[in-house]
C-alpha cells in the first residue's frame, strides 16, 4: 500500500509540474529497455490466455473482472487487455491475499493507449473494495488521459488535494510507456523513459493501505458505482523495490549548467545578507533533474536544496550542482559577496491589512523582506497588528508609505474603513456616504510611531469642509464626494516650479507631494463615478494640504480606483511617469510630462497594457515598487478576497506586456496580506527594525536580578538613571538577541520616605506600539476591541456600534498595546545614599505596594494594621501587587515615636517585633490554605 501511495506522490509530483510530456509512440510489444536482472513480483503482458480467468505470474495473478477481451497490441505485436467498465483486473497473490502488503517501496510500469478525457482510472488501491467514503476518501489512485495524468493520493480526507499532481500530455490516444516509483513519501513519474516529475509529499502506501495491504486494481475507481478506464493496457509490471532511473532505462543526463538572476559569465555577485535563487538545467531533455546543491564555504555564502544561495558575510565561495542520477556530471560558479555599508539600499518594508472575515484584522501591518530578496517576507511583531485606529469607523485599510526627503520621515496613510465587525452595512452604503478622511502616523524608523492624526479631504488648510471642490486645472466642480479610499502619494522635488496654479511660487518652497486617491463624486456635468482625486502637501496635515483635482477621470471599461505610480529618469534626465489603475481590469498608462498630475481627463498619457494579473482572478489594489540596484520592478497585484497579494515583474517598463507573472516557488508571502505599499531601505535601517522585532512569547517574565538602591530624595530622573538603560531581549524569526532601550514608570516610587518598590518598565520594540483599544459596555464592563465580532445574522454585534460609532472621542476608546515586551526592576528608597537593607523587614521602611503590569503605577489602600496594597489591574492591562508593609502608622500605634530615648529604643524593638510578627500572619494568610472553619 505503501508503495501505490509513494506512486501515486509521484504522478502527483508530476501533474503539478506540467511539464509537457514528449510524444513519442512506445509500442506496446517493443522489448523493455529496463535491467533485466530486476525481477518483478507481477508481470502480465496478456500474451498466454487467462486460466481460470486470471493471468498468472509466479507468486501474482490478475483475476478477471467480467468478460476478457484482448485485442492486437501495438503494431501487431502480441495482444493486449482493452479494459472497460466490462472488463477489469483485480491483482493479488496467488492465494488472493494483497499483493502490496508491508510494502512502502514499489514501482509500477505499464504501456497504455487511453481513450478518454476524464475518470479513466489505470490504478486504483485502497484499504478495501468499497465505494469511496466521498467525505473522507483513503486511496491512491493514477487517472491516464488523453491530455493529462493525474495521482491522487488521500488519507482520509483531500486536505486541499495538497498531494494530489496534475500533468498535461500530448500523446493523446496513442501509445505510451509509464513508470511510477514509489519510495517512502517520494514518487516520480516517467513518461516514454524520460523524467516527468517528482513529489515528496503526502502518506506513505502503508499509511493509506493499513496494514492488510488493502485492495489494487487496474481498470477501476471505486467512486460510486464504478468510475472505469476505457484503453488499451500492456506490458504491466510490479517490482516490491524503488527503481532507479537507470534500472527503468530512463534517459540519463550528459552535461548541466547553472542559471540565476545576476549570473553573468560564469558567476555571481550578492549584498552580504541578501538571497539569490539559482537554477540548472541538465541536457538531454527529460533527463532526472534531480540535484545536490553545495557551497564550499557555507560561512560566505551557504546553498538549499531548492538553490536559494544566501549570503551570510564578505567574501567568496564556490557553489557546484551535481547530478544525483549520476554524479560525475556537475558544474559551478565563483559566489562573490559584497559588504553592505549602513547607507547602502538594502532590504524593503511592507504595510497592509489583512483580509479576516471573522475577525478584526483591519489595522496596520508591517512585514519585512528576507534580506534583500523582495520575493520573500517575514510578518514583523509575530504577525500581529502594530498600530489601530480609535477612531470613526475603526478600522483601516488601504494603507500606504510616503516619504518626505527633506525631513527623514515616513507618513503612513490609511482609508477610514472597517468591513468586518463594523456595522455591516454594505459597499454601496461605506463608498457613497462615509469618512472622506485619511488616518495618518508619522515615523522615523518604524520601530517607534507619533500618534494618529487624521486629514480631511474635502476641506482647505483650515479645516473647513465644502461639499462642492474645484478643479485647479479645468476648473470643473467636483459635488457629491463619496467615501475617500485608497490614498497613496509621489514626492515630487521641484512641485513648487512645475505646480502652474496662478499661485505665486515665492510662497513654495522646495518639494511636496503629489496625494492621489479614490473616491465616488460627480465631476462637472458628467454622470457620477468612481475618480481618482489628487492635492499637494508636504505632511499630512490639514495646514499644508491644497486639493488640486482629477488625476484619473472615470472610465468605462474599468473601475477607475487604486492608481499606483511608478516613475523612471530618461536618457536625457527627465522623469517618465507610469501609473497603474483599476479593479477588474487593471490597466497601466505612462506619460512623459513633468507636471504630470496636471495632464487633465487623460491628455498626455497613453495606455500601454491591460488587463495586468487577470490570470489570478479578480485583481485590484496594485503596489509597485523597484528593485534595489536593478532595472528591474515588482507589481504586486490583490487577488481578492483571498489569497490577497499576488506578485507579478518587469524588467523594461516600456516593452509590450511588460508586467509578467512571476514565476518563482520560492515567493513567500503570508495569506491574506491585502493592499498596501513597499518602500526600500537602507542597511542601518534594515538592521534597526530587526532588532526591535521581539515578541512577548520569547521575552516573559524579564526582570533585572539586582535591586536598584537611591537615596532618599531623590529626583525621578535620578531613578531613572540608577535603572538599567537596556534589556536583552530574543528575537523574531531567528535573528539571535539584542540589547534594546528600555523606558521606565517610576511613578508608583515615593522617594520621600524609606520603601520598597517593583517597577515596570517597557522595551523599545515594534510591538510596544498601541494596537489595541478599549471600551465600556452598558454595563459599565471594560472590553478589549476584539470583543462581540458577531458580523452578520439577526444577532449582530459588534464594538464600533456598541462603542460608541463615528462620535465616539479617542478618550471613549482608550489605546494600548497587546504585545509590548515589559521588565520589571526591584528598587530600594533609604536614607543617606541608598547602602539601605534590602528586605525591609526590620528597619521599618514603609514598602510600598507596585504594579506588576504594564504601568507600574498603582493607589495606597492601607487598612487599619497599616498594610498598603496595590489596587487590582485595569483594562489596559495593569496588574496588581498584594505586597504587604508596615507602616509609620504602624510605628505611631505602638508609641514608638515619642518618649525619652531609652524608651523610644525599647518601643522600637518591640515595634520592630510587632512588624515581623504581623508580616508573618499576613503572608500565612495569604499563602496558606483556610482551614475547615474558615471554609464554613
Amino acid at each position: 500500500m505503501t508503495s501505490i501511495k509513494k506512486l501515486l506522490t509521484c504522478v502527483t509530483a508530476f501533474a503539478a509540474l506540467g511539464t509537457g510530456l514528449a510524444s513519442s509512440t512506445v509500442a506496446s510489444a517493443e522489448p523493455q529497455t529496463e535491467d533485466s536482472s530486476i525481477s518483478p513480483i507481477a508481470s502480465f503482458d496478456f500474451n498466454t490466455p487467462a486460466v481460470d480467468k486470471a493471468y498468472a505470474y509466479d507468486g501474482a495473478k490478475a483475476s478477471i473482472k467480467g468478460t476478457e477481451t484482448l485485442v492486437s497490441g501495438a503494431e501487431g505485436e502480441g495482444t493486449a487487455a482493452q479494459l472497460g467498465s466490462a472488463f477489469w483486473l483485480d491483482v493479488t497473490k496467488n492465494d488472493g491475499s494483497p499483493l502490496l502488503a508491508g510494502m512502502d517501496d514499489v514501482t509500477f510500469s505499464f504501456d497504455s493507449k487511453t481513450q478518454q478525457s476524464f475518470g479513466a482510472w489505470a490504478l486504483f488501491a485502497a484499504p478495501t473494495n468499497a465505494q469511496v467514503e466521498g467525505n473522507a476518501p483513503t486511496y491512491v489512485g493514477v487517472l491516464d488521459h488523453t491530455d493529462k495524468i493525474r495521482v491522487e493520493r488521500y488519507l482520509s480526507g483531500r486536505a486541499g488535494d495538497a498531494a494530489t499532481i496534475e500533468a498535461g500530455v500530448t500523446t493523446g490516444t496513442s501509445w505510451k510507456h509509464v513508470d511510477v516509483v514509489v519510495s517512502g513519501k517520494t514518487s516520480t513519474v516517467y513518461v516514454d523513459r524520460k523524467f516527468v516529475a517528482r513529489n515528496t509529499s503526502g502518506n506513505t502506501l502503508s499509511e493509506i493501505l493499513g496494514d492488510s495491504g488493502g485492495v489494487l486494481q487496474f481498470g477501476k475507481g471505486n467512486w460510486g458505482s464504478g468510475e472505469y478506464y476505457s484503453g488499451l493496457l500492456d506490458n504491466l509490471k510490479i517490482y516490491d523495490a524503488a527503481l532507479s532511473g537507470t534500472q527503468l532505462g530512463i534517459t540519463q543526463p550528459t552535461s548541466l549548467s547553472i542559471q540565476g538572476t545576476g549570473v553573468k559569465d560564469g558567476a555571481l555577485t550578492v549584498k552580504e545578507g541578501s538571497s539569490a535563487k539559482l537554477s540548472a538545467t541538465i541536457s538531454p531533455s527529460g533527463a532526472d533533474p534531480e540535484l545536490t546543491w553545495e557551497s564550499n564555504n557555507p560561512a560566505v555564502a551557504s546553498i538549499s536544496a531548492s538553490g536559494l544561495v544566501t549570503a551570510s558575510m564578505a567574501g567568496t565561495a564556490t557553489i557546484s550542482a551535481r547530478s544525483q542520477r549520476d554524479p560525475s556530471i556537475s558544474t559551478s560558479i565563483k559566489v562573490t559577496v559584497d559588504a553592505v555599508d549602513g547607507d547602502d539600499a538594502y532590504g524593503y518594508i511592507m504595510v497592509h491589512f489583512m483580509e479576516d472575515s471573522n475577525g478584526y484584522a483591519e489595522k496596520i501591518y508591517f512585514d519585512i523582506s528576507r534580506g534583500d530578496n523582495a520575493e520573500q517576507w517575514d510578518p514583523l511583531n509575530a504577525g500581529e497588528p502594530v498600530l489601530a485606529n480609535n477612531l470613526s469607523t475603526t478600522g483601516v485599510r488601504d494603507p500606504f508609505i510616503a516619504y518626505n526627503p527633506e525631513n527623514a520621515t515616513y507618513y503612513v496613510l490609511a482609508t477610514d474603513l472597517r468591513v468586518f465587525g463594523g456595522d455591516n452595512a454594505n459597499w454601496y452604503a461605506w463608498v457613497n456616504d462615509y469618512s472622506t478622511k485619511f488616518h495618518v502616523w508619522q515615523t522615523k524608523d518604524f520601530i517607534s510611531f507619533s500618534d494618529m492624526s487624521t486629514l480631511e479631504t474635502t476641506a482647505d488648510s483650515s479645516g473647513t469642509r465644502s461639499s462642492t471642490l474645484t478643479d485647479t486645472v479645468t476648473g470643473d466642480a467636483i459635488s457629491q464626494i463619496g467615501m475617500a479610499w485608497a490614498p497613496e502619494a509621489t514626492w515630487v522635488a521641484d512641485f513648487c516650479d512645475l505646480n502652474d496654479d496662478g499661485v505665486d511660487n515665492a510662497s513654495c518652497e522646495g518639494g511636496a507631494f503629489v496625494m492621489y486617491w479614490s473616491v465616488e463624486a460627480q465631476v462637472g456635468d458628467a454622470p457620477r463615478g468612481k475618480n481618482v482625486l489628487w492635492a499637494s502637501t508636504t505632511d499630512f496635515s490639514q495646514d499644508s494640504f491644497e486639493f488640486g483635482g482629477v488625476l484619473v477621470p472615470t472610465t468605462s471599461y474599468t473601475t477607475t480606483i487604486d492608481t499606483t505610480i511608478i516613475q523612471r529618469e530618461r536618457a536625457d534626465g527627465g522623469l517618465r511617469t507610469y501609473r497603474v489603475t483599476g479593479s477588474g481590469n487593471i490597466y497601466m498608462q505612462v506619460t512623459d510630462r513633468q507636471d504630470w498630475w496636471r495632464a487633465a481627463n487623460n491628455v498626455d498619457w497613453r495606455t500601454t497594457q491591460q488587463g495586468i494579473g487577470s490570470a489570478y482572478g479578480s485583481v485590484e489594489g496594485a503596489a509597485s515598487f523597484k528593485v534595489n540596484g536593478e532595472d528591474k520592478w515588482y507589481l504586486y497585484v490583490d487577488n481578492f478576497p483571498t489569497p490577497g497579494y499576488r506578485p507579478m515583474v518587469a524588467s523594461d517598463l516600456d516593452a509590450e506586456d511588460a508586467w509578467q507573472y512571476l514565476d518563482s516557488s520560492d515567493f513567500v508571502l503570508r495569506s491574506g496580506t491585502k493592499h498596501g505599499g513597499i518602500v526600500p531601505l537602507t542597511k542601518s535601517g534594515y538592521d534597526a527594525i530587526r532588532a526591535a522585532d521581539a515578541s512577548p512569547s520569547q521575552n516573559a517574565d524579564l526582570n533585572v536580578k539586582e535591586t536598584v538602591k537611591v537615596p532618599r530624595g531623590a529626583s525621578a530622573e535620578q531613578l531613572v538613571s540608577a535603572l538599567p538603560k537596556t534589556q536583552q531581549v530574543s528575537l523574531n524569526h531567528d535573528f539571535g538577541t539584542a540589547d534594546s532601550e528600555v523606558s521606565w514608570d517610576v511613578s508608583g516610587v515615593d522617594t520621600s520616605r524609606d520603601g520598597r518598590y517593583t517597577v515596570s518598565g517597557t522595551v523599545r520594540s515594534i510591538g510596544a506600539n498601541l494596537n489595541h483599544w478599549s471600551w465600556t459596555d452598558s454595563t459599565g464592563r471594560s472590553r478589549s476591541d476584539t470583543e462581540l465580532l458577531i458580523n452578520s445574522g439577526a444577532n449582530t454585534a459588534n464594538s464600533w456600534s456598541l462603542s460608541g460609532g463615528f462620535a465616539a472621542q479617542a478618550t471613549d476608546r482608550p489605546l494600548y498595546s497587546s504585545t509590548a515586551i515589559t521588565v520589571s526592576a526591584e528598587v530600594v528608597v533609604s536614607q543617606d545614599d541608598g547602602e539601605g537593607t534590602d528586605d525591609g523587614d526590620n528597619d521599618g521602611d514603609d514598602d510600598g505596594g507596585n504594579n506588576g503590569g504594564n504601568d507600574g503605577s498603582g493607589s495606597e489602600d492601607p487598612d487599619a494594621t497599616g498594610e498598603s496594597k496595590q489596587t487590582e489591574g485595569d483594562a489596559a492591562g495593569n496588574g496588581k501587587d498584594t505586597r504587604s508593609v508596615i507602616s509609620d502608622k504602624t510605628l505611631a500605634s505602638t508609641g514608638a515615636a515619642s518618649g525619652p530615648p531609652i524608651r523610644t529604643a525599647a518601643l522600637l524593638l518591640l515595634a520592630a517585633a510587632v512588624s515581623l510578627m504581623l508580616r508573618h500572619l499576613v503572608k500565612h494568610r495569604r499563602t496558606s490554605p483556610p482551614s475547615s472553619s474558615e471554609q464554613q
